[in-house]
């Protein structure tokens, strides 16, 4: 018989929303987009899911409205299916996570639950089109009218960054100047101190000179290791 700690982790009493909460303020930032339409997916079913409440049948109801409210293909759709998986997996294990300004081990979930995220499958049950590579190769003139067109600084400090070092979101969204830019040798450690390397192996590469440009005109070198570069988390 379950202990009552044990009962309150099980998928039938965990929101769905604190899951979703929990990986994108502790893991992955960039997942908030697709943790606000999982949520409203499921309004119609209940307003406040629990984590059990994502049986295939709500799942279908997700995908289904995503792709009728908002558009979105089905590509784009398996992507935000993915990030719901991991939120689910994320939860299901001990993390060590600050809280309050202390780091405290937490974990939500005492099991996981399936999530479908094949695109094939979520193309099939829509009728919609399956996403193939595009031969589009766009000119530098190109580009700059498109990095000349976004709106807000965090979101070019990104694309900035990104086309400097070619790094994973959540690479770019960890990164602190002064801990993992060495400006005298020109080398950019995207693997802070302390984190172990996984599979999806960070590597230390090249400053190049334009990204040293843009660091020294946005000032980040005179601030805190401990600070990130300010970027926006959706």
């Amino acid at each position: 018989m379950p202990t009552r700690s044990e009962a309150r982790r099980s998928p039938q009493e965990v929101l769905l929303s604190d899951v979703l909460n929990h990986y994108v303020e502790h893991k992955y930032p960039p997942a908030s987009r697709a943790a606000q339409l999982i949520i409203l997916g499921l309004e119609d079913v209940t307003p406040y899911p629990k984590v059990s409440d994502l049986t295939l049948t709500n799942q279908r109801r997700v995908w289904k409205h995503i792709y009728e409210t908002h558009g979105l293909k089905a590509k784009s759709i398996s992507t935000y299916m993915i990030a719901l998986r991991a939120a689910v997996n994320y939860s299901a294990r001990p993390q060590i996570v600050e809280v309050d300004g202390k780091l405290e081990e937490v974990q939500l979930l005492n099991d996981t639950i399936p999530v479908m995220c094949n695109q094939d499958e979520i193309a099939d049950y829509l009728g919609a089109e399956r996403s193939v590579g595009r031969a589009f190769l766009p000119t530098f003139e190109q580009v700059a009218k498109w990095i000349d067109s976004i709106e807000h600084e965090s979101d070019f400090r990104y694309v900035v960054i990104a086309l400097n070092t070619w790094a994973r979101n959540s690479a770019i969204f960890d990164m602190r100047v002064n801990a993992q830019i060495d400006f005298e040798y020109g080398l950019v450690n995207l693997n802070p101190e302390g984190r172990r390397q996984t599979k999806k192996r960070r590597p230390v590469i090249r400053l190049t000179n334009n990204l040293r440009s843009w660091l020294r005109y946005w000032g980040t070198t005179a601030r805190s290791s401990n600070t990130r570069i300010r970027l926006r988390s959706a």
